[in-house]
C-alpha cells in the first residue's frame, strides 16, 4: 500500500477556535507547488481522509481540485493531538474493509509526525518531522508499527 501523507499549509497565527485557523497566503501558495510536483509523479490515488479543521480542509480542497475523482473522508482521527494508536488501528480497518492500495491523509502536527515515526521506526519519539506543506510517501506491506519505508518527500522549494 501506498500511504500519502500531506501537513496542511502555513496557517494565520491566531484564530477564535484553532480549528478555525486558515492558510495564509504562503501556505496556498506552497501547497500548491508540493501539490503540482506530487501530480508530476502521477499517483494512483484514490481515497483522501482529512481533518476537520479548516486549514487541512483548504489544503484538501487544493489537492480535490488536481485530483477531483477522489473519494473524501473527513474523520476527529485527524485533528492535531489525536492518538496515534488510534489513528493506526483506524488506517488499519480503512484499509483492510475498502481493500485500499493507496490512501492519503491531510492532517496535523504533532500527530502526523508521530505517526510517520510509528509507521517507519516503531516509536513516536522518532526522528521524522513532518513541516507545514510536506508530502511523504510511504511504501508499507502494513499499517502496523516500523511496518514502512519512505519511498520519497516533497517539501515546498524556498
Amino acid at each position: 500500500m501506498l500511504l500519502y501523507i500531506l501537513r496542511h499549509g502555513d496557517a494565520e497565527s491566531y484564530a477564535r477556535h484553532d480549528s478555525d485557523r486558515a492558510l495564509s497566503s504562503t501556505g496556498t501558495r506552497e501547497n500548491q507547488a508540493v501539490i503540482n510536483e506530487f501530480i508530476e509523479k502521477k499517483p494512483e490515488l484514490t481515497t483522501l481522509v482529512c481533518s476537520p479543521y479548516r486549514r487541512a480542509q483548504e489544503t484538501a480542497i487544493s489537492v480535490l481540485n488536481a485530483l477531483p475523482e477522489l473519494v473524501k473522508i473527513d474523520t476527529e482521527m485527524l485533528v492535531p493531538n489525536a492518538p496515534v494508536g488510534d489513528l493506526v488501528s483506524y488506517l488499519d480497518n480503512l484499509e483492510r474493509s475498502e481493500n485500499l492500495e493507496s490512501l492519503m491523509l491531510v492532517g496535523h502536527n504533532p500527530l502526523l509526525s508521530k505517526l510517520i515515526s510509528v509507521l517507519v521506526e516503531g516509536q513516536e519519539s522518532g526522528n521524522q518531522h513532518l513541516g507545514t506543506s510536506n508530502l511523504v510517501c510511504l511504501t508499507t506491506q502494513y499499517i502496523a508499527p516500523a511496518g514502512s519505508e519512505i519511498s520519497y518527500w516533497i517539501r515546498p522549494r524556498s
